[in-house]
């Protein structure tokens, strides 16, 4: 059984984990439609080094064939500032995307066009205007797939997948790294008598890299999920699989300061519905911290990365059992212990789903995914820019909702299997497709502020008693809907109310340094460093 990058309850997306300390939060928040004609989605997003985005996908009302893969380049609001299709004759799939140093990206894609075998992976690196550098296809003579990638230092990548093409099972792990021109470094297929696919990867805290997936161990059609670390040379350093008697798998995987990492997917076998979203914290040996289920009675599982901040996770996928819809796009913010600081769901009356997700410069997050909804004729593309804490606008009233998802803890025990690593002898094919224009138009569903900005303080340091002044935009001169916080105190005295600065007299509190933010009606800003005397 191959799951690969095209199944939509098993799409992986590049896992991508930085730290928003120093970013600041405020921005304008959106909700759009790319191509409401057309048959199409989005499956990855990137932040860009000028604020934009670059959204990966397929679609099909464009191009040589029949699905082709389709990458377009986003400003900060959503717009279209290019767009391009990349395909032959059969269906394509742009499954990742990696940014470059000189603001182009790498492309990864599925292709069944070109190639050795049914189905060939196919990575195509663009300049920052869409325009091919180079491309090349990656398998033999089954079918072959990546579906996540992460960047390396020299500029290269380490992408992770499945093959039929190699390996000694049913369908084996791949994983290999390129150079910056996509020259094969090293690759190996890996796995047992069943099958395995890895369909997430990222760097390790000690350089090497995780990846994770689903590993069929007693070769019954039924997966755990798969954790695999290997060194910088490809290396196995240790495997694991979890989960229980029914389909459990991993969809997102990202390394944690200490070694460890959160795997994040979808799991059968525990929580409160036919399916739940799963979420497990491992140390750096691969032993569980904590685990637990996020959702209700239907169907509902993690498909979008994580993103840690100080030890913090964010999670997107879909929920069948919360929202208004079939089926809507799900997000989920934990602490550092797992548990929920907030949960909401995205969508309208028909199904919605997030398939990728990114943190925003502005230390809120991109959604990118499909819908059925809002007037699309028939699968359509949709991007959402939403806040820290979850909010688009008011002006989107009906688009964003708390969700009452219930919490769960599992009890997957860490299983380790018989397993091989063997290296694979793909050579990158090149390939001679053009980029074509797309003409697909976006429809704007809202847009707002996302809340105030503090830009300084003055000064960041001072003794209880005495007064601090917070200079910034978006505040108000009405003290009832103005909240100043050093730490998680709330200051009582504030003076001399305007919209871009706030005085107040710092209150008695032990010496030290803290985070000082501003609350404005309920949006809450970026922090601020402030150290009381």
């Amino acid at each position: 059984m191959n799951r690969n990058c095209q199944a939509t309850w098993l799409l992986a997306i590049l896992t991508t984990w930085i730290s928003l300390a120093d970013f600041a939060e405020a921005g304008t928040n959106w909700a759009r439609l790319y191509g409401a004609a057309l048959n199409s989605d989005l499956r990855a997003v990137h932040q860009t080094t000028d604020g934009g985005y670059v959204v990966s996908g397929a679609a099909i009302s464009f191009g040589a064939g029949g699905k082709d893969a389709w990458c377009l380049k986003l400003d900060a609001s959503g717009d279209i500032v290019w767009q391009k299709t990349f395909g032959g004759v059969k269906d394509e799939y742009a499954n990742a995307v990696e940014m470059t140093a000189d603001g182009g990206c790498l492309l990864v894609a599925t292709t069944y066009s070109f190639g050795a075998g049914s189905a060939d992976a196919w990575c195509l690196r663009l300049d920052s205007s869409g325009n091919i550098i180079w491309q090349k296809t990656y398998g033999g003579t089954g079918l072959d797939y990546l579906c996540a990638v992460v960047a390396t230092a020299g500029g290269g990548y380490v992408l992770a997948g499945g093959t039929d093409s190699f390996g000694g099972g049913n369908g084996d792990a791949w994983y290999l790294k390129l150079d910056a021109a996509g020259n094969v470094v090293w690759q190996n297929a890996y796995g047992g008598s069943g099958a395995e696919y890895a369909g997430a990867v990222c760097g390790a805290a000690e350089g090497g890299f995780i990846l994770a997936g689903g590993v069929d161990v007693l070769n019954t059609d039924i997966y755990d999920a798969l954790y695999l670390k290997v060194d910088a040379a490809g290396n196995v350093v240790s495997h694991r699989a979890y989960g229980g008697s029914d389909d459990d798998s991993a969809h997102s995987a990202g390394a944690t300061a200490d070694g460890g990492c959160i795997l994040a997917g979808g799991t059968a076998s525990w929580g409160a519905g036919m399916s739940d979203a799963w979420c497990l914290r491992l140390d750096a040996a691969g032993n569980i911290v904590w685990q637990n289920t996020f959702g209700g009675t239907s169907y509902d599982w993690f498909d979008g990365p994580s993103v840690t901040s100080g030890g913090s996770c964010f999670l997107a996928g879909f929920s069948n059992s919360l929202g208004a819809g079939s089926s809507d796009v799900y997000c989920v913010k934990l602490d550092s212990g797992g548990n929920v600081t907030w949960q909401r769901t995205y969508g309208g009356t028909s199904a919605d789903y997030a398939l990728g997700a990114i943190p925003a410069a502005d230390g809120g997050y991109v959604l990118a995914g499909r819908t059925f909804g809002f007037g699309v004729s028939n699968t359509g593309s949709w991007a959402l820019k939403i806040s820290s804490t979850g909010t688009i606008d008011p002006s989107c009233p009906d688009l964003g909702r708390d969700a009452p998802g219930v919490v769960k803890p599992s009890s997957a025990v860490a299983t380790a299997w018989v397993s091989t690593t063997t290296p694979t002898f793909v050579v990158g094919a090149p390939t001679a497709v053009l980029g074509v224009d797309s003409t697909a138009a976006t429809t704007l569903l809202c847009s707002g502020a996302s809340g105030p900005t503090i830009t300084s303080i003055a000064s960041k340091t001072g003794k209880p008693g005495t007064k601090a002044t917070i200079k910034g935009t978006g505040f108000s001169t009405d003290k009832k809907k103005v909240r100043v916080y050093i730490g998680n105190r709330r200051v009582k005295k504030l003076s001399r109310l305007k919209t871009t600065s706030i005085t107040f007299t710092i209150p008695k509190m032990k010496k030290g340094t803290y985070d000082v933010y501003v609350v404005v009606n309920g949006q809450k800003s970026n922090t601020i460093q402030f150290e009381i005397k």
